[in-house]
């Protein structure tokens, strides 16, 4: 699982070194410019991680696809899904 630096949990445990495996998802000129930056800071800050960033221009599925986040920009495709 990956947690927030110093994140408390239940019971108060820590989680100061996060270490896990993450897959992003997000279009191609977004993730080139805007994300890819922030990822690799991220890296250097929790080299424990590793994170796997797809960047395509299309939907992806969160589930089928093995995704733990994407962001997608314009409207839903699907009109049932929530946005944030």
């Amino acid at each position: 699982m990956l947690a927030a630096p110093d994140a408390e949990f239940p019971g108060g445990a820590k989680v100061t070194n996060p270490r896990s495996r993450l897959c992003i998802a997000a279009p191609v000129t977004f993730g080139s410019f805007g994300l890819a930056p922030m990822v690799a800071n991220y890296l250097d800050r929790y080299p424990q991680v590793q994170v796997e960033l797809l960047l395509v221009d299309r939907c992806v599925d969160l589930v089928s696809e093995g995704f733990e986040a994407a962001i997608q920009l314009g409207s839903p495709f699907d009109a049932s899904l929530r946005t944030a």
